[in-house]
Parts: C-alpha cells; structure tokens; sequence
C-alpha cells in the first residue's frame, strides 16, 4: 500500500532558546552539521518504501520558513502542507493530517515523524521503517523504540517484553522518569526510548480518535468544514501517546537502533556532536581558551570562553545564554518568564522570515529604527502604507522596483528613495539576484502591526 509521511513541524524546541525561537524553531537550524533538521528529516522521509507524498503540519509562522527550504531542494515526492491556526499538540495535529490524506488518497499507510529530530544512520531508519509498515498491513499500529544507550530522565520510554525480536508487543507508555528508575530501564531490555515515531492506516486514524477522542474530532471536522480559526481554538491539546496510543488495546514497537536524538536540550546537541580533545563542542566564531565539556555556539559575533568546564553558552544577535550543563533541561523556564514579561525575545530573533524574504533589525531606538531587507529573486512586499513613520531607503545590493504614491521607480545599487509618512508604497526584486536594501524608520511609532495592505502576493491583506 503507498504511504504519505506526515512531518509535525510546527514546534518551538523552547530548550534551545536562544538559538530557538516560536517563530523559528530548532527544526530550521543547523545545530549538526550544514544542513537543518526539517532538511534531513524530508530526505530521509522520502526513503520510506512506498512514499507517494510528504504532508508537512505546521503553523503560519513556520510555513515561510519551510517553503524556502523546500525551493531549494528535491526531494523526489510531492510535498504539501496542512496549515494549524494555533498549535494544539501532536494529537490534533495528527488528526488533521489523518483526515486530509483520507480525502486526498482514501486508506493509505501514515509514517509520522517529528521534524526535529537527529537520525544518523539513514539506512537503519529505512529498515526499521519497512518492518513498522509491514506491521501495519497486518492492522497493527507501531512506533519506534530506541536502544537507549544511557539513562536520560530527559525522554519518554516504552515498555515491551523481553523477547528480543525486532517488533515486539506494546506494554506501556512511561513519562520522564528519575535517573535511578531510567537506570532500571537500561539495564531490563524490555525499555526504549519513545521517539515519537507512528505508523498507520489513515482510515484506523480517524477511528482511533472517533472511539477515544471524540472532543479532538469533533472539533477538527467542525474547523475543516467552517474554516472557523476559533473552532480549533477550542480543541483540547493533547499528545498523540496520551489521547490514543496510552487507550489502544494492542500496537507493535519496532526495537531500533539507528543515531537517533530528539536533541531536546543544548546537552542533547552536545552529546549528539563531535567533540574536541577536551570534550568541547563549538561552532561559529568561537575560542575555547582551557575549557572542557563545555558546548559554545555563536550566531552574530566572536564568543571567547576562558576557563570553563560543563557550560553552555549560546549566543544570538539579541540574546546570550550561558548554563551549566546540568540546568540545560530548565532553559524553557526562561522561555516562559521572558513571556510573562512580555519580551520579544521569546518567540522572534533579531531576523524575521517572511514569504518574500526576511528583514533584520540592526539598531532599534526610541526615535528611530535600521533594518536590512533582504528581498528574494522575483518576489515582491506588499503594498502598502504606514501611518506613523517615514522610511528611508538605501539600495545595497542588486536592482528594485520601488512604487511610492503614484510613481514607480528603478533603484540600482547605491540608489536611496524616501516614502513619506502616509504614503502608499511597495518594493520588487525583477531581477535573479537577491536584493538588499537598509531601512531607516523615523516617526513615533516603529511597530509591524502599523501597516495597512491594499494588494498582497502572499494572501495576507
């Protein structure tokens, strides 16, 4: 039977703050290796036997993110989206994917996979995948056990039995457990760790919900037949392993072993990295001066560590982390204050995507504001006005089209435009290259939300 991979991508990775952010998260960086995790995850999706399509879940801020990664690569497969107005756990998720494909592609196979997730050994992914499907053409569902090789209160485990054979009965699902209880687990070869990882016919999805979540049903097929944003709302937030899998009265766990990490945590990017002689993991501008086992990564500038043992520092363009290894579990915590607080730093960095490409802020002052736009090849901003600035425009790089009131302009490199306040305007990149331009705001007020849109490529008036 073909298979559609479902890839859950709309996650925030808050442990990976500040690297990690609501509107880009970690499935988006590269934290091993060039390329990022939503990259390696469709590639190795793609290899699943039987693969006719790979539907991505994810939210509205996510999805700009995901189409240029997509642009840029050929994965062999279609690729598609389901968009989640608020995000509501993996449950709901999945429940959306579940009823699209039905629609689409009738009773099919589901392999379900976290975007966020480290997978080294591509080839032992594929076998385990092939065992899990054909389990599923028996009417099994299964999920993916991995060998833990060390006790981590950090992940969920599984129970089966103690057999030895390649897919083996579910037991049971255990929360995070303690370090002394994980200890037990390691040592029983009845535990694995719980990967997130579920496959199953897309028809016995929608009746596992319809049997134990009727609330989580009821208000996917109420938001999918209204379009009502505020009907998802309202549906209840709940993983997959608790609203189904913890009620299934039988499911198949597929023992693996292929490199695999949720990279959860800055010591799980650590633990899943090369090392030094000293036990250092660096990237970026780095100096690690008479360190050891300690992870610095920098983003923006030069980071000099001197002297440290077992801490992380992670640094951005508008934040610094510095941790002890030991509390690298406790960053969402700082997530969540920054929150209460109001701060932007918890859900956006100093760079913000866009669907024709992305904007940072250089320098932002009470009386004035300096972002450099980078507009991709071809696309253009919308048009637009702002009631509370004037902008000034500095063509850096490549060639734009400017309209400012009823004027249309050709800028080239070195050329500057001024848009008075109230006035309608817009930016096109015509040519193959990519555009740069530095915005100066001057007014008194700085913020996205003073933009009124009159015409958009990207649906967003």
């Amino acid at each position: 039977m073909n298979t559609v991979a479902v890839i859950l991508a709309g996650g925030a990775g808050m442990r990976l703050w500040p690297w990690s952010r609501r509107e880009f998260p970690k499935q988006f960086l590269s934290l091993i290796g060039s390329e990022c995790l939503f990259t390696s995850t469709l590639r190795r999706a793609a290899k699943i036997p039987g693969v006719i399509e790979l539907l991505v879940i994810l939210g509205l801020d996510q999805k700009f993110l995901a189409q240029r990664v997509i642009a840029e690569c050929d994965f062999g497969v279609p690729v598609m989206f389901v968009v989640e107005p608020f995000p509501r756990n993996t449950a709901p998720a999945i429940l959306l994917a579940a009823c699209d494909v039905v629609q689409r592609h009738g009773d099919v196979h589901l392999a379900v996979l976290p975007a966020d997730h480290l997978v080294t050994d591509q080839e032992g992914f594929v076998s385990a995948s092939r065992l899990a499907l054909a389990a599923v053409s028996q009417g099994e569902l299964a999920i993916m056990g991995i060998k833990p090789s060390y006790a981590e209160p950090g992940f969920g485990y599984i129970e089966t039995d103690d057999s030895g054979q390649s897919v083996r009965p579910l037991v049971s699902f255990i929360e995070k457990p303690d370090v002394e209880r994980a200890t037990q687990y390691v040592a029983s070869g009845r535990h694995f760790w719980n990967a997130g990882m579920f496959f199953m016919g897309s028809k016995r999805t929608l009746d596992l919900f319809e049997a134990y979540q009727p609330l989580i049903m009821q208000a996917v097929t109420e938001y999918l037949r209204t379009g009502e944003n505020d009907v998802f709302r309202d549906c209840p937030s709940l993983s997959f392993d608790y609203a189904v899998m913890e009620h299934i009265d039988s499911a198949v766990v597929v023992a693996c072993d292929f490199g695999w990490s949720d990279l959860g945590s800055w010591s799980g990017v650590q633990s899943s990295n090369v090392r030094d002689a000293d036990g250092n993991v660096c990237q970026g501008d780095v100096l690690a001066i008479e360190c050891k086992n300690s992870l610095l990564y920098s983003d923006h500038r030069l980071v000099v560590g001197l002297g440290l043992d077992d801490i992380v520092v992670a640094e951005t363009q508008d934040a610094i982390l510095v941790a002890h290894q030991k509390s690298s579990q406790k960053v969402k915590k700082i997530v969540e204050l920054l929150e209460e607080k109001g701060r932007s730093e918890a859900k956006r960095r100093a760079i913000e995507f866009r669907p024709w490409g992305s904007f940072t802020v250089l320098e932002d002052d009470p009386k004035f504001k300096v972002k450099r736009l980078d507009v991709l090849p071809g696309k253009r901003l919308s048009l637009q006005r702002h009631q509370k600035r004037t902008e000034f425009w500095l063509v850096v790089s490549g060639k734009a089209i400017v309209v400012i009131g009823d004027e249309t302009l050709n800028l080239n490199t070195n050329d500057t435009a001024t848009i008075p306040c109230g006035t309608i305007h817009r930016i096109e990149n015509p040519g193959l290259e990519p555009l740069c331009i530095v915005e100066v705001q001057v007014g008194t007020y700085f913020g996205e939300d003073d933009i009124e849109r009159f015409e958009d490529d990207f649906g967003r008036l």
